[in-house]
This record gives structure tokens, sequence and C-alpha cells, in this order.
């Protein structure tokens, strides 16, 4: 059998690899893996290593993690010519049952634009088992989060499961490892300080509802989700610098789209933004000035640390504290 393995969501692609290789994990000699972006990887020899069988052995495994020939050509470093579609043309037409084949990406998705993936999509279900592991909806991950609950028999304080929905946070890997945490620590009955202590933060999340905090001058809130980032996550400050920016210019262009005078819908198309708004919610009391200012002092900041003027950690607090007193002044004039 051959199998095609990848997609975007890392932890389901790697699981269902490591399923197939346990089959040989106590034969590494049945193992054979190669770099299939490595500039010394030739087609030849993965063929050659199909080919080779032990006496003694039904079976062996070969693995080509990030074969050129399947992924996106922007990422690929050969170019997948006629010579490559012969060659394995020729293989999945004669594939033995001696052999198991694993072509592996990680965190991307098939190019099935491509002659030779049409090739291998024709023998699907076949001599071919393409799995391609997408992430998941919001609400599809919700159910499987209130799923895990009833099924290992866990109790949740109503603030507990809150956070544990945003710390997953719409990413699979992480409902994986928050489930992996929780089951390890034993006890049914878990309240907010568990979740806290117990799912590690979501990098993602922390960054939107810092952002959400910093534009609504919430210094508690800010305090918390800077902290946990700084010292949980152990994110440094030059790296908090362009999340917050990346954050602030999509609140920037959906505020001021609305003073423009756009529909939300128009919005939506325009900036590219699912909940454009939710977010004009947040700024409502900011005009779109006031953002492109904040930006621009950001700037400053990250060009203040990069030059050593400065260290990070006081750099950047000095900008939270002006551009507070920016948005409190902005809010007592609107």
């Amino acid at each position: 059998m051959i199998y095609l393995i990848g997609g975007t969501e890392i932890y389901e692609s790697f699981l269902y690899k490591q399923k197939l290789c346990n089959e040989f994990g106590k034969q590494p000699d049945l193992v054979t893996v190669f770099d299939g972006l490595s500039k010394d990887f030739r087609l030849q020899d993965f063929l050659v290593a199909c080919q080779t069988i032990s006496l003694f052995e039904e079976k062996k495994l070969v693995i080509v993690n990030n074969p050129y020939f399947l992924v996106n050509k922007k990422i690929g470093k050969k170019e997948k010519g006629e010579e490559d579609y012969q060659l394995l043309a020729e293989f999945i037409n004669h594939v033995g049952t001696d052999v198991e084949v694993i072509f592996y990406l990680d965190n991307q998705d098939f190019d099935r634009r491509t002659k030779i993936y049409k090739l291998f999509d024709k023998e699907n279900g076949k001599k071919v088992r393409i799995m391609q592991f997408s992430q998941k909806p919001v609400y599809e991950l919700e159910r499987m989060i209130q799923q895990a609950i009833s099924q290992n028999h866990l109790t949740l304080t109503k603030q507990a499961k809150d956070e544990l929905i945003k710390r997953i946070g719409g990413n699979t890997t992480q409902y994986y490892k928050a489930f992996e945490n929780i089951l390890l620590y034993g006890e049914k009955n878990l309240n907010y300080d568990d979740i806290v202590h117990l799912v590690p933060a979501n990098q993602d999340v922390n960054v939107f509802k810092f952002a959400n905090s910093f534009v609504q001058g919430d210094i508690q809130s800010m305090l918390h989700y800077l902290n946990e980032m700084i010292t949980i996550e152990r994110i440094p400050y030059t790296n908090v610098i362009p999340l917050l920016a990346y954050q602030l210019r999509n609140l920037y262009m959906v505020k001021r789209c609305f003073e423009l005078g756009y529909s939300i819908p128009e919005i939506k198309k325009i900036t590219g933004r699912n909940y454009p708004d939710k977010d004009l919610g947040q700024v409502e009391k900011i005009t779109s000035y006031t953002l492109l200012k904040t930006l621009a002092s950001l700037a400053n900041v990250d060009q203040t640390i990069k030059s050593g003027q400065l260290e990070d950690k006081y750099a950047f607090e000095q900008f939270l504290i002006r551009s507070l007193q920016d948005y409190a002044i902005t809010e007592r004039i609107i």
C-alpha cells in the first residue's frame, strides 16, 4: 500500500504516520527514510529501496518526508519532470505487497494540480490511500471538547469550560495537548485554576485578547495576557511587537472602512475579516487616526530596540503607558 499523508493539521497527520510506523517499531532495519527535499535525494534511490527486501521478513517500510514531486512548486527544490512521472507510474503499476510506502508532507497540502498527484489520486482506495488532515472549524472542535468531557466523565465549572475553549482556540493540536494533560492530572472535577495550570496558553488567542484589552484600555486584562505570553509561552518582547502590530493593522483597516461609510458586508470583503462587526465593537471609542498613530509609535519602539537605545522590556512598557494615556484622552474628547 502507498500512503500519501499531509495537510495543515500537523498533530493528526503525525499520529496517523506514527501509527503506521509503529508496526515496524521493533524492526528498525526494515525502515528506510528519505528527505524528499534534500539535494541528494534521487527518485531512483527510493525505487531501489522499495525493491530491496530481506530474505527473512515479509515486509519493509519506506518513508519519503516532503517528496519534492508532491509539494507546492514554491516549496519544492526540484522540477517535477516527465521522467519522474514515468518512473512513479511504473512503480504504482507494479508495487508489491512486500513493501509499504509513506509519502509524508509536513504541515502542507498536496499540490493537487500536478500530473503526479493525479496519478496517485487515480489509484486512491486501491493501491493508494490519500490522507489529508485539515484544521477543523471552531464549532467542530467545541463539539469534540464536549464529547471528550463526557467520555472521560469530567466535570468542569462554567468558568473552567469557557477557559478551556478559549485556550484551545480552534487549534486541533492544542485540543489533543490539552486533554492529554488533563487526563494525566487524574482529577475528574476541574475548576478555572486547574485549566490555567494544565492547558498551555494559546499564542494566537492570547495575542488577540492582549490587543483587545490594549485598545479598550483594560490594564488588568492586558497585563495578564502579556504576562502569559512573556513568562509562560516564553515569547520575547521583540516577537510580541509584530504580533500586536498585525492585530492593530486589522482593526485600523476595519475602522477606516467604517468611517468611509462602507457597510459590514463590504468591510468583510475588503479586509478579509470574518467578524468586522466585533472588531468595530472593540474600537468603538477610538478613531482610525489614533490607531494609525499607535502603529507608527509601535514601529518607532521596534527601531529603538533594534538600535540598542533601550532594552526591549522598558521600551515596550513605555509604549504601553503612552498609548493608554492617548486612548484615555481620546475617549474623554469623544
